[in-house]
This record gives C-alpha cells, structure tokens and sequence, in this order.
C-alpha cells in the first residue's frame, strides 16, 4: 500500500470517489458542470499511476491544489513523500496554460522550505564536474526533436557580449599592477591532477580559441594565441580543449 491510513489519506478519497460518482465522460462535459477543469492522476504518474481512463479523474483547480496537498500528508515512503512535495511545489508556479488558486502566505511559507529542505538533502554531498555519459544521453534524448532558435544558437556558440566586455574591463583594469607575494606564491603550487599534461599539449600544437572579435571558435597556434589579445582559451568546465599537432 502506497498510503498511510489516516485521516488525509480518507479526506483524499473522499474528493476523489465524489467526483467519480459524477460520472464525466469527457472533459467538455465535466467543464460544462463544474467550469474550469484540470486533470488529474489519481495514483500520481512519479508513484507509477499509469493513463488508464480509471486512474484520471477531472477536478476543479482548486480541488486539484487540495488532493496533492493532502498527497505530501499520505506517503509511506520517504522518496514518495518528496516527490509529492515536489509536485505541489510546481503546482504553485505561474503557468500559462493552467489556472492557478491563490493560496495563504503561511501555507506558501511551509510549500517553499519543504522543497529548499529537500533539494538541500538531495545534492549534498554532490560536486559539480563534468557529465557522466548516461547523463549526456539523457539530454540528448529529450533534446531531440526540439529544433534551436537562432537565438539560442548564437548564445550556445560562445560567451555572451555582456561577459565578453566585463573580462575586457578586467583585464585593462590590472594593467600595470604588480602581482603580490601571496598571488606568486599561490601561482607556484602544484596545479590539479590532468592540468600539467593538457597545458604541456597546448604548448606543443594549435589550441581551440574563441575570437572575440570574429564571435566564433577558430583553431590557432599556441604562438598566434600569444600575439592575438582578442583571442580567449575556450574551455569545457574544468579542462580545456585542444587539439594536437599529431
């Protein structure tokens, strides 16, 4: 069983046996008694609730709010707890293509810490990096199909001219200035694992530089990166791209 039998879990499907005993259909007819309508999964898609016409159920906007509420009071499991929370969350945010109830400033409070509490417990003690391979197939699967706009490709492309015009500032503004004894000293530790041989290959072949004058990736010698100050290392998270004379 996937519920508690407590009182919220019986106010639950109290609602839900109520508007089943009406009987609608389809949607038209269910709007046509009750107004607006939205669908909703009985057992929740994220605790394995399928489509089938006997797991969805059309409820008013504000008995939808009311039934995943009582959903973050009626969870056995931990995990389904915060995927319900997670769902109720979502059912506060703006949308344009559902109505949304207006809700007390107290409940709005508890909604809010529940979800930063659970986001808080779900990446601790996780680091950023680079991505795994199951992840990077993950994002192409649901990318696909979804064709870029042309503004979005150029913001993929390279830094974006507000970023581009800040380092530009940075960099006229410690012109001249000479390094301290604490920055040569942090500049002379040992770099991170990897670091050393990928800075040692750049030295010896062309490197992946963005033009910043140009906007876009071009491939140039370690020396031509040297003499050009319009042209940046490009990187990908911690480690740069290169490419190899060989």
């Amino acid at each position: 069983m996937l519920f508690i039998d407590n009182k919220y879990t019986k106010w639950y499907f109290n609602i839900i046996n109520l508007r089943n005993s009406e009987g609608f259909a389809t949607r038209k007819l269910a709007k046509d008694a009750l107004g607006y309508v939205e669908n909703h999964h009985i057992i929740p898609k994220s605790l394995n609730g399928s489509n089938e016409k006997n797991n969805m159920i059309f409820l008013t906007a504000k008995e939808h709010f009311v039934c995943h509420h009582l959903l973050t009071k009626m969870c056995k499991s931990t995990d389904d707890l915060i995927k319900m929370r997670f769902a109720l969350h979502k059912m506060c945010t703006s949308s344009k293509n559902q109505d949304r109830i207006k809700i007390t400033a107290r409940l709005f409070d508890k909604i809010r810490k529940d979800f930063a509490t659970d986001m808080s417990n779900l990446l601790k003690g996780k680091t950023k990096g680079p991505l795994t391979q199951q992840h990077r197939d993950n994002i192409s699967k649901s990318s696909k199909g979804h064709k870029k706009s042309k503004e979005t490709c150029d913001r993929m492309s390279g830094p974006k001219p507000a970023r581009i015009e800040h380092l530009k500032k940075l960099n006229d503004s410690k012109k001249g200035i000479p390094l301290s004894e604490q920055r040569k000293q942090n500049m002379r530790k040992p770099k991170k694992e990897g670091t050393s041989l990928i800075l040692s290959k750049l030295r010896k072949g062309f490197v992946s530089a963005y033009d910043l004058i140009d906007k876009k990736i071009k491939r140039v010698s370690t020396e031509e990166f040297k003499n050009q100050r319009n042209i940046r290392y490009v990187g990908q998270r911690s480690k740069l791209r290169y490419e190899n004379n060989a």
